[in-house]
C-alpha cells in the first residue's frame, strides 16, 4: 500500500503545494519546524479538513479528487493525537472495545490481547481513563488506534506532551509499535532525535512544501542538508542483536558497519531487530585500530567528505562498509590528524553513548 498527496494549503497561508509522490510501507516522519504546516497535513490526509484543488491517494483508492471526497470516517485510518484523546468515563478496556467495534470485517491486524502485550497496558485495563498519567495515556491511545485495525496510521507529535521521563519510558514500545504495525506510518514530529530512532523515510518540509524526501539516514548523514548541520547531529544503524554478554550487562548488535556493544536491553531477544542512533558528537576518529583504549566499539572506515563547520570543528563523513557515519571533531584534531577525503580511518564509539 502506498500514499501520494498534493495538498494545497492556501487556505493556511502558505504560498506552496505539500506534494509527495509515494509514501511506503514503515515509517515516514515529516520534520519540520513549528509551524511549517506539518499538522494541516495529516488533517487533510485523514479528512478532518478539506483543502481546495488537492489531491490524495491511498493505495488504488482517490479520497479527495476533484469534487470527489471521501468522508473521514471511511478512511479507515488510524490517529493519535499529541494529546491524548480518550474516553475519560469509560476504563481502557472499554475503549480498547469501542475501537474494535469499527473494525471493518475480514481485516487484517493484531489481535487486541497482541496490542495489549505490546504497549504493556495489562495492568491498566480496569482503570478508568481519568485517572492515567500522561505516559499510560499515550499508550492506550495508541493501543486503541491499533485496535480498529487501520490501514494507514498518523501520528502527530505523539511524544510532545509528555515530559522527558515518561518518553524515555515510552520509547522503546513506541520502537516496537513501528516495527509491527504493518502498515505505513507517517509520523509528524520536529525532534531530530525520534527522526534518527523511528523513521526510516523522511519528509521535510519548510513553509507548507517539501524540501526534501528519501532515505532518513541518507538525508541525515548528508553534509549539504541542515539535518546534519544541527548540534544534535546523528546517523542510524539498523542491526539485529546477535548476543547478550550477561557478564558485562551489554549486548552485541550485528550491523552492516559491523558488530557493535551496547548497553543490555532485557527486553530485546537474539534475533530481535533495533535501530542504533550514532550523534556526531560522541564519535571519534583514530588512524589505527592497534591502541588500548576504553571505548570497545572500533569500526574501519574511509573518508568520503569534510565540511568545516565555524572557526573550530569540523563535520566528517565517512563509510563503514556501506553505511555512512558522522564525526564532529575539532578542527586541530583534523589538522593533527592529517585527515582528506579518501583515507581508511578507524571510527570509535562509545558503548554508553549508543542509543
Amino acid at each position: 500500500m502506498s500514499l501520494s498527496a498534493d495538498i494545497n494549503l492556501a487556505q493556511r497561508g502558505f504560498a506552496q503545494r505539500f506534494v509527495v509522490d509515494e509514501i511506503h510501507q514503515g515509517v515516514t516522519a515529516l520534520f519540520g519546524p513549528s509551524g511549517c504546516g506539518k499538522t494541516s497535513v495529516l488533517r487533510a490526509i485523514a479528512g478532518l479538513d478539506r483543502h481546495h484543488d488537492s489531491r490524495v491517494q491511498f493505495s488504488s483508492q482517490w479520497w479527495q479528487r476533484d469534487s470527489a471526497f471521501t468522508p473521514a470516517h471511511l478512511r479507515r485510518v488510524g490517529y493519535v493525537f499529541q494529546e491524548a484523546s480518550l474516553f475519560e468515563h469509560l476504563t481502557v478496556v472499554e475503549n480498547l472495545s469501542y475501537a474494535s467495534k469499527r473494525r471493518q470485517e475480514n481485516s487484517s491486524g493484531l489481535e487486541s490481547a497482541e496490542i495489549i502485550d505490546l504497549l504493556g497496558i495489562e495492568t491498566l485495563l480496569e482503570q478508568p481513563c481519568a485517572t492515567l498519567s500522561g505516559g499510560q495515556r499515550q499508550r492506550v491511545a495508541i493501543a486503541r488506534t491499533l485496535c480498529a485495525r487501520p490501514k494507514l496510521m498518523l501520528m502527530d507529535e505523539p511524544l510532545s506532551a509528555l515530559d522527558n521521563d515518561a518518553k524515555r519510558r515510552i520509547f522503546p514500545t513506541l520502537q516496537l509499535v513501528c516495527q509491527q504495525a504493518n502498515m505505513p506510518i507517517l509520523y509528524v514530529t520536529h525532534s531530530l532525535d525520534e527522526v534518527a530512532r523511528l523513521a526510516d523515510y523522511l519528509i521535510v518540509m519548510k513553509q507548507g512544501a517539501v524540501t526534501d524526501v528519501g532515505s532518513a539516514n541518507e538525508l541525515l548523514t548528508n553534509l549539504m542538508s541542515p539535518l546534519s548541520q544541527q548540534a544534535n547531529a546523528a546517523a542510524v544503524l539498523s542491526g539485529v542483536v546477535a548476543e547478550h554478554d550477561d557478564a558485562f550487562s551489554l549486548m552485541r548488535i550485528s550491523t552492516d558497519a559491523g558488530d557493535i556493544l551496547v548497553h543490555q536491553d532485557a527486553s530485546l531477544a537474539v534475533g530481535d531487530a533495533i535501530k542504533l542512533k550514532l550523534s556526531a558528537n560522541d564519535i571519534s576518529i583514530a588512524l589505527n585500530a592497534e591502541h588500548a583504549s576504553s571505548i570497545l566499539n572500533s569500526l574501519p572506515s574511509k573518508i568520503t567528505d569534510i565540511h568545516q563547520e565555524g572557526e573550530s570543528q569540523v563535520l566528517v563523513k565517512l563509510n563503514a562498509n556501506g553505511a555512512p557515519l558522522l564525526a564532529r571533531i575539532t578542527r586541530k584534531s583534523c589538522h593533527k590528524l592529517g585527515l582528506h577525503i579518501g583515507q581508511t580511518v578507524f571510527v570509535q564509539i562509545k558503548s554508553v553513548a549508543i542509543l
